[in-house]
């Protein structure tokens, strides 16, 4: 989130300079103005990141570990989410997002990993209009991921409970 300040920090200092260049231009030669007409435009972005109670419960929650933030289909525009074993919160507040794409749509996607790097809960948001010069609100909410074992797939012991079991527990020995 440092680069999203650091665009808009950058952002009033191209105004201030371009400003600057202006006001000496005019002083030198009006032939500098025309020189800042092509300022870029940002669209903002504030995306409200949340964790859906229903499906995630407190158990599987405080198995997160980590929570990254992807833009779009580009898997190397992210930004880690501050997550902590054991004390992530249901609202993990609101992440502030800056292009300067003049057009199109964005999806902003959440994913949350345990210490072993599988998925635990994930979401994305509707598809949002870029319009430079403003700021749109928009909103992720993640929800459990189903294990790839529950998700219809058969049991690994091929739906048998007793397969591979050598004997009850209850009677060997006797």
């Amino acid at each position: 989130m440092d680069e999203i300040k650091t665009m808009k920090a950058n952002v009033k200092m191209n105004r201030a300079g371009c400003l600057r260049a202006v006001v000496g231009a005019a002083l030198a030669s009006a032939l500098l103005v025309p020189a800042c007409t092509n300022e870029t435009n940002f669209a903002y972005f504030n995306v409200k990141v949340d964790i859906d109670p229903t499906t995630v419960d407190d158990e599987l929650r405080r198995k997160i570990d980590s929570c990254s933030f992807f833009v779009s289909q580009d898997d190397n525009d992210y930004e880690n989410l501050p997550c902590t074993l054991t004390k992530v919160p249901y609202s993990l507040g609101v992440v502030d997002f800056s292009t300067s794409a003049s057009r199109g749509t964005l999806v902003f996607t959440v994913k949350m990993l345990d210490l072993n790097r599988q998925p635990l809960a994930a979401g994305s948001s509707p598809p949002v209009a870029i319009v430079p010069n403003t700021t749109t609100q928009t909103a992720v909410v993640a929800v459990a991921v189903v294990p790839k074992e529950d998700a219809g797939a058969p049991p690994a012991d091929g739906g048998n409970a007793d397969a591979g079991a050598v004997g009850d527990a209850s009677t060997d020995g006797l």
